[in-house]
């Protein structure tokens, strides 16, 4: 193998490995954000249903 070619594709690998540490990094910064979205749901539904029971609402 020519050593240019070599020497791209070992920079590509290099490139291709940060790449998936970014993703990586972004998909637990999504799952994350998406927890925090089902408990701020959840929260809410339960005052909700809270308020109205004191209200008499329902």
């Amino acid at each position: 193998m020519d050593s240019s070619t070599r020497e791209f594709l070992e920079r590509l690998d290099k490139r291709l490995d940060t790449m998936e540490a970014d993703v990586k990094d972004l998909l637990a910064w999504k799952n994350r954000m998406m927890g925090m979205f089902i408990a701020i749901s959840v929260v809410c539904s339960f005052l909700i249903t809270e308020i109205k029971s004191r209200l008499g609402i329902i």
